[in-house]
């Protein structure tokens, strides 16, 4: 994936609010657009006092689309998972092998209720 951060509300810029990918360091401006690969290691940093405000959106990189499906539902697993052990933190501390077995689930529910939500929402369009 590109990874796409548009800046809404920066309040700051480096170092006290910023954005890390690889070895670089990266700041937000107010009204542009950042954009990364995803599968590289990043971070982001907010040392202010006001809340920053960043238009998140992914953008599949050519040699994936005949994968669109597939990564949606990995997609959707994984920010459920992430949710999740923002809410129960200690999963983060789980064995990777019981993360994933989660992860797994959460897939299998993902590639089931997208259809079905899809669906429903074509009868009531």
């Amino acid at each position: 994936f590109y990874r796409c951060h548009f800046g809404l509300d920066i309040p700051a810029g480096l170092p006290e609010v910023g954005f890390k990918v690889l070895a670089e360091d990266r700041e937000w401006k107010k009204g542009e657009l950042l954009v990364f690969c995803d599968a590289n290691m990043h971070e982001a940093w907010n040392k202010s006092n006001k809340d920053r405000y960043i238009l998140v959106f992914d953008a599949i990189r050519p040699e994936f689309r005949s994968q669109k499906r597939k990564l949606v539902h990995v997609i959707t697993a994984s920010l459920f998972l992430q949710g999740l052990a923002e809410k129960i933190p200690f999963l983060y501390k789980l064995p990777l092998f019981i993360q994933g077995g989660i992860h797994f689930f959460a897939r299998l529910c993902s590639i089931v209720f997208i259809p079905i939500r899809n669906f429903i929402a074509q009868l009531f369009a």
